[in-house]
């Protein structure tokens, strides 16, 4: 069934939902890029591979959440309160390092950072999360270049909301073993004799279960390392699934689905403000009038190193290579994308 987006925006605003539909652009109607759209209602039941390490980090986080309640055995669930604090403690990490230098930073040049300080959240990331960064910015990149459309590597709208919530990292690794992708984003990314080091995910992986079974033991540093790991996918899930299929909406009557959480922006240091994201990619914050900024903490952090002066918010001249390419880019792709439409 086809009908507009601006009113099947209206019935998601009057309490309608997008979850489980499946969406296409369809064809141009007007300038004003008013577009029909597809829903094809799909019926999405996560495998048995997805499910079995959820219920696994389940039963973990139980445990450790049952540390709360008063027990006979002190010992046992104090230590599991120490690594769910622990766990909760580098997964806030991840996240922050994610937003102020992989995000804001390296993906969309809004800031600049002290040399100590990106080499700190390069090291951060490397230990707690794994993350190769030029790959993570060659996603990020591929997914603004075709918002929500049917080669976005993980939108919602075309996967499902559960299948990009729970696998989201394959997605991301499919994204990253594309030659197309690396292609047309490779140049933007320029080596150091860093990466050598940091590319080496595995060491990585080992290094931060070392230093969280130094911290909790053997048993409790798997414990630790495994709830992180789980929590900062969920959460990494959350801002591309539930940042595209619910909360409320500065852009309406566009070809973009995204919107605001406030709850989800304060567990992902401002991340959940995906709405007010993809207006502004290149902004240094993610607030777009002053009471968000009590939804944003990253760029509290931000303002922190800018007073220090380790940070510096970078505003582009016309001419730098990296906006006029990137723009061009996009630009290229979506009229592509509109023209196939049109003349099919």
């Amino acid at each position: 069934m086809k009908f507009r987006l601006a009113l099947a925006l209206r019935r998601r605003r009057a309490g309608g939902r997008v979850f489980g539909t499946r969406w296409r652009p369809g064809r141009c109607d007007s300038l004003t890029r008013v577009t029909t759209v597809e829903t094809t209602a799909i019926r999405r039941v996560p495998s048995l591979r997805t499910l079995v390490p959820w219920a696994v980090t389940a039963l973990f986080a139980g445990a450790v959440l049952a540390g709360l309640v008063p027990s006979g055995l002190p010992g046992v669930w104090r230590s599991l309160r120490i690594c769910l604090l622990l766990a909760l403690v580098a997964t806030m990490l991840a996240q922050l390092a994610t937003t102020l230098w992989l995000h804001r930073g390296l993906t969309h040049g809004a800031l600049s950072y002290a040399k100590p300080v990106v080499w700190v959240m390069r090291l951060m990331l490397w230990i707690l999360v794994g993350i190769r960064p030029w790959e993570w910015m060659y996603v990020h990149r591929e997914h603004h270049l075709f918002e929500d459309t049917d080669r976005d590597v993980h939108s919602p709208l075309t996967l499902g909301v559960l299948e990009v919530l729970l696998n989201n990292v394959k997605h991301y690794d499919l994204a990253t073993r594309d030659p197309e992708v690396i292609a047309r984003w490779e140049r933007f990314y320029h080596r150091d004799r860093w990466d050598n080091l940091f590319d080496r995910y595995v060491l990585g992986h080992i290094l931060g279960y070392l230093l969280a079974a130094a911290l909790a033991g053997p048993v409790g540093g798997l414990i630790v390392v495994l709830v992180h790991a789980r929590i900062y996918v969920l959460l990494s899930g959350a801002v591309n699934s539930i940042g595209h299929a619910h909360g409320y909406m500065r852009k309406v009557g566009k070809t973009r689905m995204t919107g605001n959480s406030w709850v989800l922006a304060w567990l992902t240091w401002g991340e959940g403000l995906h709405d007010n994201h993809h207006i502004a990619a290149r902004s240094a914050t993610m607030a777009r009038t002053k009471p968000e900024m009590l939804a944003d903490p990253g760029y509290w952090v931000i303002k922190v190193l800018l007073m220090l002066r380790l940070a510096e918010v970078k505003w582009r001249d016309k001419g730098d290579p990296g906006e006029v390419a990137h723009s061009v880019e996009a630009a290229r792709r979506r009229g592509e994308i509109r023209r196939a439409f049109v003349s099919g």
